[in-house]
C-alpha cells in the first residue's frame, strides 16, 4: 500500500513540474508572429497616385551595319598589292587592292605616241585647208582620227582606274579571302567592309500596333551578355504589312562609335506604342487573384478591407487599375497571406 503511494505521489509531481515549464514564467516563448504588442499587423502600404503610363511592346530585331559589301574586282588580273591590314579603319576612297595594271600603261603609252603624231597631222592638215590645199573632207577625217585616239586613250585610263579597288564609304574591313600574286576574276570576293559607326536594327512590329510607330520614334534594345540598354531612332517603316508574317518591318538606326554592337546579332527590341497619363498603378505583389477577377487589401480608418478591382495594362512590376481604387487609397503591398478582412493593421509606407 505504501509503495502504490509513493507511486503516485510521483506521478502527481511529474504532472506539476510539466504544466509548470510550459506554462509558466520559465516556459519557451510564443511563436512569433507579424504583430508587435499592442498593435495590429505590420504591413507595407504604398499610397495610390496619379500616374503616366508607357505601354510598352518587346520585339526581336537582328542588328545590321549601317552599310556593308563584299569588295570585288570589276576586271581580272593579278593581285599586286594589298594595301591595309585585316581589321582596319579606312576611309572613303583609299586603295584597298592593286591589279597587275604593266600591260595597260603600255597600250597607253602606244596611244598617246599616236595622238602626238595625229594632232601634228592635224595642225598641218589645218593649214592646208585654210590654203585650199587639201578638201574639206580630208582635213574632217584627220580631225576624226585625233577624236577615235582621244577616245580609247580614256577607256584605257578608265580600265587602269579599275585596277586600284577602293573603299567605298568610310568602314572597318574583316578578313581578307585572296593573298598577293593571286589570279583575281571579276565579282571575285576579296574582303568584307562594313560602316561600324552606326548600326541599324531591324524588327518586325505586329500589325495591330502599325499606326503606333513614325520615323523620328525612340526605341530601346538590349543585346546578349551586355548589361546596358541602347537607344536608336526609326528612319525607316515599310509602306505595307507582310502578308506571311502579319507584321510590319521597321528599321532603327544607332550610333555605335565604341563597336561594342556587332552586325549579325540579335536584339530585343522595346517600342513604346503609347501611354495614359492620370492612371492609377499598383505593385504586382499587391493584387490577389480570386473567382471573378482580383482584389486587393486597402486600409482604412486603420483596418484591413478587401477590394475587388479592374485591371488593365501591366508592366515589368506594375498593373494599372482602372476600377475599385482612386488617388489617395493606402494598399497593402505584405502580409497578404496573414491579412483577412476587418484585422487592425499597422502600415509602413513603402518605398517607392
Amino acid at each position: 500500500m505504501k509503495k502504490i503511494l509513493i507511486i503516485a505521489v510521483i506521478v502527481v509531481a511529474g504532472g506539476l513540474v510539466f504544466f509548470l515549464t510550459r506554462n509558466g514564467n520559465g516556459g519557451a516563448p510564443a511563436p512569433v508572429t507579424a504583430t508587435s504588442p499592442g498593435k495590429g499587423l505590420v504591413a507595407e502600404v504604398i499610397l495610390v497616385k496619379d500616374t503616366t503610363l508607357e505601354e510598352m511592346v518587346n520585339v526581336l530585331g537582328t542588328i545590321y551595319a549601317n552599310e556593308e559589301v563584299e569588295v570585288a574586282s570589276e576586271v581580272a588580273g593579278r593581285l599586286v598589292r594589298i594595301n591595309f591590314s585585316e581589321g582596319q579603319l579606312v576611309r572613303k576612297g583609299q586603295l584597298l587592292f592593286k591589279l597587275d595594271d604593266s600591260e595597260l600603261q603600255g597600250r597607253l603609252k602606244i596611244l598617246e605616241a599616236r595622238k602626238n603624231f595625229v594632232s601634228s597631222s592635224v595642225k598641218r592638215m589645218e593649214a592646208l585647208y585654210k590654203a585650199e590645199a587639201v578638201s574639206r573632207e580630208e582635213y574632217e577625217n584627220e580631225l576624226n582620227s585625233q577624236e577615235v585616239l582621244d577616245a580609247e586613250i580614256d577607256l584605257i585610263q578608265i580600265q587602269i582606274g579599275k585596277t586600284g579597288i577602293l573603299a567605298p564609304f568610310d568602314g572597318k574591313t574583316g578578313i581578307r579571302r585572296i593573298s598577293p600574286g593571286a589570279y583575281v576574276n571579276p565579282n571575285t570576293t576579296l574582303v568584307h567592309l562594313g560602316d561600324m559607326g552606326k548600326v541599324k536594327i531591324e524588327f518586325p512590329l505586329p500589325e495591330k500596333y502599325a499606326s503606333k510607330i513614325k520615323s523620328g520614334d525612340r526605341v530601346t534594345f538590349t543585346v546578349e551578355n551586355d548589361s546596358r540598354t541602347y537607344e536608336a531612332t526609326v528612319n525607316v517603316v515599310d509602306p505595307k504589312i507582310d502578308q506571311t508574317t502579319r507584321s510590319l518591318f521597321v528599321r532603327a538606326l544607332s550610333d555605335n562609335k565604341d563597336f561594342k554592337l556587332v552586325p549579325g546579332s540579335s536584339a530585343s527590341v522595346t517600342v513604346p506604342i503609347g501611354g495614359e497619363e492620370n492612371t492609377l498603378l499598383v505593385p504586382s505583389q499587391a493584387l490577389i487573384p480570386d473567382l471573378s477577377g482580383y482584389t486587393v487589401y486597402t486600409v482604412r480608418n486603420g483596418k484591413s478591407v478587401q477590394t475587388t478591382v479592374t485591371v488593365g495594362l501591366r508592366t515589368s512590376n506594375s498593373v494599372q487599375i482602372t476600377s475599385g481604387l482612386s488617388k489617395g487609397d493606402t494598399v497593402m503591398t505584405t502580409n497578404l497571406l496573414r491579412v483577412k478582412e476587418g484585422l487592425v493593421i499597422d502600415p509602413v509606407v513603402a518605398n517607392d
